[in-house]
Order: structure tokens, then C-alpha cells, then sequence
């Protein structure tokens, strides 16, 4: 990232900075570039890429006006196996989301079975280390169900819009899709806080 940054050639780190003696300075470090990494020309077009990621992915408001560059996701590699992009995009995006909800719907129904059988079980027993066990999974299906449905809300980016907004056509979720960082400030908004805070039993 640093010979990117720097048109090629990395700075070669150091640990010291500079010491002093009293007033004097008895050492300081100097700059010093490795050698051409990459070609000027291929760390300008990196640079344009990953300045242009930030502007249309990220969003530059989040960096308090820095000119930020940043890396998302990984190349591939000629002659692998894909590993970034989904051959279909919008279905296998809705179905690895909708993997979500699901499996905290079934960790839920697993809880409530495990919970059953403990509460049965310390029913007869009495068993302090029974009793925590059926309390764990009490709340872990409490957590699960939870998680399951806040999930399904068709607010970016929970998995529920990435469901939702696959039915919709290519240009209209490509569109969507733009905005879905915003959907995080609408979910930290303090009173949905307030109100997942009363819920839990925390105090506000």
C-alpha cells in the first residue's frame, strides 16, 4: 500500500525517529525509498481505483474530508478458481443472505429443544449445573429469535433488503445498492438503541 501511495517505491521503516542529548540532536533518521516496486504508471491507476472505491462504496463524509484510498475484496488470479464475485450476483447474494435469518431460526428451535430437556431434567435433579445450562440455552434462544427477525427487516444492510431488493430489476438494485451505507446510520439512530436496550432488560 505504501509503494501505491508513494508512485511505486516504498519507504523502508524505521524504529527511531531522532534522539536527543539535551539540546542535540545526536541521530536522526532519513527517508529512504526501496526500490520500484510497481510501475508509476500501474500505482496511478491502483490509486484511482481504490480513490474511486471509497467515493462510491464507502463515502467520503465518513473521513472528515481526507482524500482516503482503500482496498476492497480480493483480485483474482488468472487460471483460480473464482473467489470474489458470485457467478449470479443478485440471487446468490439473496441467498447467502437469506442463509442468515434462517440459521438463527434453526440455532433458536435447537435452543428450545435443548431447553426442554434440561428444564426436564432439573425438574427431577435439582442440579445447580443443570439449571445453568437450561438457562444458557434460554437465552440463547431468546438471542437467536431475535436476531432472525431484526434481520428480515428490509433495512440496508441487513439481510432482509438484500432478499428483497434481488426481485427488483438490475439497474433498480445496482441503484439501491449505491445507498446501503446509510442504512447503518438509520440502525444506530439513538431510539431504535432505546428501544433494543429496553428490550434486552438494559437500562437506559
Amino acid at each position: 500500500m505504501g509503494a501505491i501511495a508513494n508512485g511505486g517505491s516504498a519507504a523502508e521503516p524505521y524504529l527511531m525517529q531522532r534522539v536527543r542529548k539535551g539540546d542535540d540532536i545526536t541521530y536522526e533518521a532519513e527517508t529512504k525509498l526501496t526500490s520500484a516496486m510497481i510501475q508509476p504508471e500501474t500505482a496511478g491507476t491502483l490509486t484511482k481505483l481504490m480513490r474511486n472505491n471509497v467515493q462510491s462504496v464507502y463515502g467520503d463524509w465518513q473521513f472528515g474530508g481526507l482524500s482516503v484510498c482503500a482496498k476492497s475484496g480480493t483480485a483474482e488470479r488468472e487460471g483460480r478458481q473464482r473467489t470474489r464475485c458470485f457467478k449470479h450476483p443478485k440471487r446468490d447474494m439473496a441467498l447467502t443472505a437469506a442463509a442468515g435469518p434462517l440459521s438463527n431460526v434453526l440455532l433458536a428451535y435447537l435452543a428450545v429443544l435443548l431447553y426442554g430437556v434440561l428444564a426436564y431434567w432439573y425438574y427431577f435433579s435439582g442440579s445447580t449445573a443443570v439449571y445453568v445450562f437450561a438457562l444458557f440455552f434460554y437465552y440463547v434462544e431468546i438471542i437467536s429469535a431475535g436476531l432472525a427477525v431484526f434481520n428480515v427487516f428490509p433495512i440496508p444492510p441487513l439481510d432482509g433488503s438484500k432478499v428483497l431488493f434481488s426481485c427488483l430489476s438490475d439497474k433498480a438494485y445496482l441503484w439501491l445498492m449505491r445507498y446501503e451505507r446509510y442504512g447503518m446510520a438509520l440502525l444506530d439512530a439513538p431510539a431504535p438503541d432505546r428501544c433494543t436496550r429496553y428490550a434486552a432488560g438494559i437500562p437506559t
